[in-house]
């Protein structure tokens, strides 16, 4: 039976596709909080607003990713 459309996301390290129920999300906090590793927390649910950033489950994937800059660049709108 044809489930219909799966929505596909691309790992931000390694660019593979990947459905994007196997993939991680990591969204910026809205208040602005940094508290977070990297300033980034984990979107479980995948329904946070704002920009989001995928990861597959590979392992050098993840390590990279704690070395991810570009969530620390001024975001669109945000003063200096």
């Amino acid at each position: 039976m044809d489930r219909g459309h799966v929505p596909t996301r691309m790992c931000v390290i390694c660019r593979r596709r990947a459905p994007r129920r196997e993939l991680t999300r990591h969204v910026l906090p809205q208040n602005g909080d940094d508290s977070a590793a990297g300033g980034l927390q984990v979107d479980e649910r995948q329904r946070f607003p704002g920009r989001g950033w995928y990861v597959c489950a590979d392992e050098k994937c993840k390590e990279q990713f704690l070395k991810f800059r570009a969530a620390r660049r001024k975001r669109k709108g945000e003063s200096a």
